[in-house]
């Protein structure tokens, strides 16, 4: 097999092994049906559910003080964070792409399509010179 086909066959097989399209595995709960739900957040308590999209956490105090977190599956590439108001509550959301990243504060970096990058970009340089 030449370098040229060598390369390409290498290109198909990392391609074939990112997780494109695939659902995502996020917890969900409201810390006011739940206060496990809440700060104190117990992984094993609650059921993992697998979303079309990301994974969703809310933060936010009610009109009486009350912190109010939610844990959700929703609809966003980013891996970001943002305030906002709902439902005369501000509110402190954070959208994550890999699974079981939605206990967390902030959303966990995508470790494996940073890997899978960087294996790529050196194959490439290494396999496929210009």
């Amino acid at each position: 097999m030449n370098r040229r086909n060598k390369c390409v066959f290498l290109l198909f097989y990392l391609f074939s092994l990112t997780k494109l399209g695939e659902s995502v595995k996020c917890y969900s709960c409201s810390s006011t049906q739940d206060n496990m739900c809440g700060d104190d957040f117990n992984l094993r308590y609650f059921k993992v559910y697998e979303c079309a999209g990301s994974c969703v956490k809310t933060r936010g105090r009610d009109s009486n003080n009350r912190l109010e977190i939610n844990r959700f599956c929703g609809r966003l590439d980013d891996d970001t964070c943002r305030s906002s108001v709902y439902n005369n509550i501000n509110v402190d959301m954070c959208w994550c792409n890999v699974d079981f990243c939605n206990p967390a504060t902030k959303p966990l970096p995508n470790r494996g399509a940073f890997i899978i990058f960087s294996l790529l970009t050196f194959l490439i340089v290494y396999f496929c010179p210009f």
